[in-house]
């Protein structure tokens, strides 16, 4: 088969195939594809040999009776069709019976149960899971459009924060994975509401799907007022202070500001697959916007338990990236850091963040597009006491991105380090 025959039928995936073995010759010609060489038997054969499938699929005899059996492709399209059919088929019936046996479960969340059970409809959607094409015309037509929109300032492709290092170094755009990880309790978090309480004051056209499984939505809003009034989370809750009538009156004039954004919260601990398929609506919703996605944390996601960690992380991953290509949004995973960025070593290296230590598997390195790493040394008592007469140590924050856009890793080098002074009560953050 032709590589342009391929690119005639972009919906058929290596599942739309019953049979394991069709499976294993459809990958083979699709990494052919990928890396720009013929596909045709004998390359496919070789490819197949070399991944180690040749013998699985019955050998070169097999391979040349498939291809005996097709007329020519001039009907490959329709032949497509009725392969992505059945392939529909055999999920709905999977779907159904999956279904069934979890309806007749009586300890089963019956909301929850249709809520899951809409999900998987959805996603069987023949039109997101084809696409829609669009003539050479019509994409020529949009091309010199969004050229000429950028051109002029109407299409926005960063955002900026007003933190002029950050937005020199990193920036904000969509159609990326930017992966903050950090030491438990250093301000992840804080800074994440930091960064979208800037981008939320500057532009009017951000829209954020915010998952937050450790903290309950009323301290992320007490944070955001306590980033415009000054007064701090604790005193806002504190039984045994009452708040003054001027501070109450600064309050309440909060409200109108953070009601205007768009926000949408969850906190109920949910699947990476539910966070997909609920993005997916959210940015549907909102054309023309800056959709972001904040998912924190990836630890306290409710994936199957019977998922070995790597595979987890593999899988939560996946459907990340699989979030990106659909939505174009931005999309934001936090995550910790192992348990060896504490120990002793690290303390006499003056903290410095590091790439490796990101917990769980390669994937959380490979995905992202962006990874910001950020770490607080003030928080470990041991490098203050080396340095008691710093002061600032207390109020130091790092961020250090350690990979870019282009894939590169700028670790050891000062050119993705940004040091701040940095007040977490009030979530203030001053580039020095």
């Amino acid at each position: 088969m032709e590589n342009q025959v391929m690119n005639d039928i972009p919906f058929i995936k290596v599942e739309c195939f019953y049979k394991e073995t069709h499976q294993h010759i459809w990958q083979a010609m699709v990494d052919l594809k990928s890396e720009d060489k013929p596909v045709d038997m004998l390359m496919v054969s070789e490819q197949l040999r070399k991944e180690g499938f040749l013998e699985v699929v019955g050998g070169c005899y097999a391979l040349t009776q498939l291809t005996n059996n097709v007329a020519g492709t001039y009907n490959t399209k329709h032949h497509a069709l009725i392969l992505m059919q059945k392939y529909l088929q055999r999920e709905v019936i999977r779907i159904s019976m999956e279904f069934i046996n979890k309806a007749f479960d009586d300890g089963a969340d019956v909301f929850q149960l249709i809520d899951e059970l809409r999900l998987e409809i959805e996603a069987l959607d023949i039109n997101a899971v084809m696409g829609h094409g669009t003539s050479v015309e019509n994409a020529v037509d949009l091309t010199i459009k969004d050229i000429k929109a950028r051109m002029t300032g109407v299409v926005k492709t960063y955002y900026d924060t007003g933190w002029p290092q950050f937005d020199a170094t990193v920036g904000v755009s969509g159609n990326e994975i930017m992966l903050i990880g950090g030491p438990a309790g250093h301000g992840k978090t804080k800074f994440v509401i930091a960064l979208m309480m800037r981008l939320l004051q500057r532009h009017n056209d951000i829209a954020i799907d915010w998952y937050s499984f450790e903290d309950p939505t009323d301290k992320l809003i007490r944070n955001m007022i306590a980033s415009l009034t000054f007064i701090q989370d604790e005193e806002i809750k504190s039984k045994r202070k009452k708040l003054t009538a001027i501070q109450l009156t600064a309050i309440l004039a909060c409200r109108q500001m953070i009601s205007s954004w768009d926000i949408q919260f969850h906190e109920d601990s949910m699947s990476i697959k539910n966070i997909k398929y609920n993005f997916q609506r959210f940015c549907e919703r909102r054309q023309g916007k800056l959709c972001i996605c904040i998912i924190d944390n990836m630890l306290l996601l409710s994936e199957s338990p019977y998922l070995k960690p790597n595979d987890r992380d593999d899988f939560i991953m996946k459907n990340i990236s699989e979030m990106r290509k659909t939505t174009k949004g931005l999309i934001i995973p936090i995550h910790h850091f192992n348990d060896a960025q504490q120990s002793e070593l690290n303390i006499k290296n003056a903290y410095r963040p590091v790439l490796k230590h990101l917990k769980g598997s390669e994937a959380y390195r490979r995905v992202p597009t962006i990874i910001l790493l950020v770490n607080k040394p003030g928080e470990y008592s041991d490098i203050l006491n080396l340095y008691p007469d710093r002061e600032e140590l207390r109020y130091l924050f790092i961020t250090d991105l350690v990979k870019n856009r282009d894939g590169s890793t700028i670790m050891d080098s000062d050119k993705g380090l940004i040091r701040w002074l940095c007040h977490l009560g009030i979530l203030k953050f001053e580039e020095l």
